[in-house]
């Protein structure tokens, strides 16, 4: 029965559709239309426009009034108005076709096919010495050397590559030649950590990571004059440790990683590895150099960024650079939304810091007082009116609830944004949703 009144009432439906829609019956059939590309031209002659054409979406064949555009303009019949008609203009196919972006695509494929074989060539030009003499003393090497990181890629006997390289250039990678195989240079290198001359200078053994991340042993000369930290930051270098370090990492190479951190959302474990396969590192220096970034070493250095970038610790008048410089200081209104996320959790085996936070309350609320503003109010049962009314929320459920939340020790986050996009403060949440209900005190 129900089948058939459906059945019925789509019979219905459709006549009275029928019934009111009109019916097109002066369009010609869909195999009379033929589509042509047209295009906007103007002519302009002392800076006016002689003539003016616009494009003309389609024309049929079998009609009369519209069978030539050039008869539609001077008798006007089909318009039916004093408004001119449009001229179709003819494109040529060949010249149009060669601006879309598939044949531009295709021509720079051609291109780099064709020009392959000649960068091969000239890779492997200046990777492998093509000649046995040094182009700066002139003698003859059976053991030739070139500097990967040197643009001019000289061919270079072994002891002018030490002499031109030991000073400020001892972190270039170069390759010797050695019974056909290219093998990596190995010299002692020195970085010299003052800048001045006195009697208390000493000689200590580190491992420096350069700017590109490759790992190299270095005799480093300090004075006491200051601290061997200070001294390491003065070269463009950060240490490991506050205390007697024994590597020390490139600033550069610890702004690129914070930067790919940011960025990228990819992890210190993942960089390192990708730093292992450019510069071919046994597993062992990558592994090094991962365990000296998560001992603090890493953190410390972003903080020190910041502090350096906003010079809010040499002057307290500046701003720090978290604020919104658009919203409205002293006058005006300020729009804030509000939203929490409880998706962002915290487990209780997650470990806890020793020191105190780094930015203070810049951004979190300090913990305690929230939880002591949280616990203020009153903790009642849920009224039976409010668990209707919230049937939706999993908080409801106590039993759910405490499966899911007993290993967390936090549960969300509360957070708050100006209209800008820009942060203003954050709670970190130890209870997830709950139905307060009358129990909010005003």
């Amino acid at each position: 029965m129900q089948l058939t009144f459906f059945f019925f009432s789509i019979i219905f439906l459709k006549e009275k559709i029928e019934n009111v829609t009109p019916k097109r019956t002066n369009m010609p059939k869909k195999s009379n239309v033929k589509k042509r590309k047209l295009a906007f031209t103007h002519t302009k002659i002392g800076g006016q426009p002689l003539s003016t054409r616009v494009a003309f979406n389609y024309s049929t064949q079998n009609q009369s009034c519209t069978s030539s555009t050039s008869q539609a303009i001077n008798d006007n019949q089909c318009l039916g108005s004093d408004t001119p008609a449009a001229l179709e203009i003819p494109v040529d196919l060949a010249s149009g076709c060669e601006n879309t972006s598939t044949n531009r695509k295709m021509r720079q494929i051609t291109a780099w096919q064709l020009l392959r074989p000649k960068l091969r060539k000239a890779y492997f030009e200046t990777v492998v010495p093509t000649s046995d003499i040094c182009c700066t003393c002139g003698d003859n090497t059976t053991e030739p050397v070139v500097c990967m990181d040197c643009t001019s890629r000289k061919v270079l006997c072994v002891q002018c590559a030490l002499n031109s390289h030991r000073v400020n250039l001892q972190f270039h990678n170069m390759l010797q030649l050695k019974d056909g195989i290219r093998v990596k240079l190995n010299f002692c290198k020195e970085l010299i950590a003052t800048d001045h001359e006195c009697d208390s200078h000493y000689l200590k053994s580190m491992t420096i990571f350069d700017s590109k991340g490759c790992m190299h042993s270095c005799q480093v000369t300090f004075c006491r004059c200051s601290s061997e930290m200070e001294n390491l930051v003065r070269i463009g270098f950060w240490p490991s440790s506050a205390v007697d370090p024994i590597c020390a990492l490139s600033i550069h190479l610890l702004n690129w990683i914070s930067y790919c951190v940011l960025e990228t959302q990819s992890s210190v474990k993942s960089i390192c590895q990708s730093l292992k396969w450019i510069h071919r590192m046994p597993e062992k220096d990558a592994t090094y150099m991962y365990r000296t970034l998560m001992n603090e070493t890493l953190e410390e250095f972003r903080h020190f960024s910041f502090m350096v970038s906003s010079l809010n610790s040499e002057a307290s008048c500046l701003d720090d650079g978290t604020s919104c410089p658009a919203c409205p200081k002293t006058e005006g209104d300020a729009f804030i939304s509000l939203d929490a996320n409880f998706g962002l959790v915290r487990k209780k085996n997650a470990g806890q810091s020793l020191e105190p936070p780094k930015h203070s309350s810049r951004y979190f609320l300090d913990q305690d007082e929230s939880d002591a503003f949280v616990n203020s109010y009153l903790d009642n049962e849920v009224p039976k009116d409010g668990s209707e009314e919230c049937s939706n929320f999993q908080a409801i459920n106590t039993i759910r609830a405490k499966n899911k939340i007993a290993n967390l020790d936090c549960k969300g986050v509360f957070g708050s944004a100006c209209r800008h996009g820009i942060p203003k403060l954050f709670v970190s949440m130890r209870h997830g949703e709950r139905n307060l209900g009358h129990n909010m005190k005003p």
